[in-house]
């Protein structure tokens, strides 16, 4: 009989063999080879995750390989590589600023010598192999000979899909493609998301700092060493290349989903026409551009700060599509311009602030909404790391996916990510990803009351859209304060 760790290994190894059968099985129905890590990226290649029986594979595999990993290593060399897990990311930067992969894409499939490669971005060659190599070990990049790279699925991702010779001769034009949505992702995560991340200690053991809800005290504070928010930081003077990173980068963010997400967030065909639908803090408005050109009958308005929707009318003016929506610049602190429209939208927007500024968003959209208004909030729901008990409250709302595992699996795993950008969100702004339980405390103490949610998976992969309604026989706390002053006062 198996018992203990044996067993756990078998179980293990069982439940990955059982779900490769499927992926298997579904990519000989649909004629295609299955995708190999030493070819270049091709998306119709890849496994799709908005199949919901090969997603489940896919998690399936990720959790038990990753478990059956970490239950063989050395647990000393898990602790140790999860130390220097950093550097790998700072190497990535390095690939990705250096347009690595566009090079390797002109040199073709023979690939390039390291020393050329070095020769061309103007780097010590010895020290770019070094980098190379690190990425190797996690299959970015391929040495196909000694010293010589090519690209392979996971590097030509980082392909800004322009020449080399106008990556470096018009650096203020790096991210205009959709190409290059990834490299910006990857250069914000690992350039001043890494410093900020660095001084996640120092900002936690602060006394200023560390029990403070403000976006300026925050990890990027300390680590970038400025008074400002991420978002004022951006917008200063000669940090424009960083202003343009970040919101290509939100744009990417939102392309990484399966298409028909964001369209299957709420049921817009339910609206009747010229219905109002307020994307807050909408950025370039990557979400509703994704659903107006199917319901043209709604108007979409994107409200954001004045630099952002100057780069949002740019960019939908150069691809044509600016006519699907209206763009507004709104401080969504102060008190909501649109009154009773049909759908108030947040988009990841909530993770970026703390429980204090969270409220205030959402109690000034209270303030503005109609009896029918909705709201509907786009965050990644961050899972427990232990099983619900049965008595959860939260289980009785409708629309909820219960975590189901089978043995020997654990919680952890591939929700990990979720975790990690549940973290990212404090270091950038003191802010997170929140727990269901936690939304739904947020959302009652703000005035909004959830009616069900659109949960996509129970493990935190995917943004989940938490719909609400007004909650009745709310009153706005500022208001009562304010109506007991005028009194008080006379």
């Amino acid at each position: 009989m198996r018992t203990g760790t044996s067993s756990t290994l078998s179980g293990l190894t069982e439940i990955i063999a059982q779900n490769v059968l499927v992926l298997e099985e579904s990519m000989e129905n649909k004629g295609i080879n299955i995708p190999s890590l030493n070819d270049v990226y091709d998306s119709q290649l890849e496994f799709h995750n908005e199949e919901p029986e090969v997603a489940r594979s896919i998690d399936m595999i990720c959790r038990a390989a990753l478990q059956l990993i970490q239950t063989v290593r050395s647990s000393k060399a898990i602790l140790m590589q999860t130390a220097l897990s950093h550097i790998t990311a700072s190497a990535l930067r390095c690939a990705s600023e250096l347009h690595i992969a566009t090079i390797l894409y002109e040199a073709g499939p023979e690939g390039m010598h390291v020393a050329d490669i070095a020769a061309k971005c103007g780097v010590d060659y010895r020290k770019l192999s070094s980098i190379l190599r690190c990425l190797g070990k996690q299959w970015i990049f391929r040495e196909i000979s000694p010293e010589v790279y090519a690209n392979n699925r996971l590097s030509s991702l980082l392909h800004k899909g322009k020449s080399y010779e106008d990556l470096t001769s018009d650096p203020d034009t790096i991210y205009d493609k959709p190409e290059a949505a990834l490299s910006a992702i990857v250069g914000h995560m690992s350039d001043e998301g890494a410093k900020a991340t660095s001084y996640l200690y120092e900002a936690l053991t602060d006394q200023s700092f560390g029990f403070s809800d403000e976006a300026d005290h925050s990890a990027f504070s300390l680590g970038l060493q400025t008074e400002k928010s991420v978002w004022e930081y951006f917008e200063e003077p000669g940090r424009e290349d960083l202003l343009d990173r970040y919101a290509a980068a939100m744009e990417g963010l939102q392309e990484i989903e399966p298409p028909n997400l964001a369209e299957g967030a709420f049921d817009w065909a339910s609206l009747p026409p010229e219905s109002v639908v307020v994307d807050v803090g909408g950025g370039i408005g990557s979400v509703p551009i994704h659903i107006a050109h199917k319901h043209p009958e709604i108007e979409f308005v994107v409200q954001d700060r004045p630099a952002v929707i100057a780069d949002g009318v740019k960019r939908w003016e150069q691809r044509n599509q600016a006519g699907y929506i209206h763009f507004e610049e709104h401080d969504f602190f102060e008190a909501q311009p649109i009154k009773n429209p049909s759908v108030f939208l947040l988009n990841n927007v909530l993770p970026d602030w703390s429980d204090k500024y969270a409220k205030k968003i959402l109690m000034r959209l209270r303030a503005a909404a109609g009896p029918d208004t909705r709201l509907v909030t786009r965050d990644t729901v961050i899972p427990y790391s232990c099983q619900v008990p049965v008595s959860d409250k939260t289980l009785s709302i409708p629309g909820v996916v219960v975590q189901q595992l089978p043995q020997p699996l654990d919680i952890n795993g591939p929700s990990a990510f979720s975790y990690d950008l549940s973290l990212f969100m404090t270091v950038l702004f003191n802010g997170m990803e929140r727990t269901l339980g936690h939304m739904a405390e947020l959302l009652r103490s703000s005035g909004w009351e959830i009616e069900k949610i659109e949960e996509h998976d129970a493990g935190g992969h995917l943004p989940s859209s938490i719909i609400c309604i007004p909650l009745k026989g709310w009153r706005d706390p500022r208001e009562m304060v304010s109506k007991y002053r005028m009194s008080f006062f006379g």
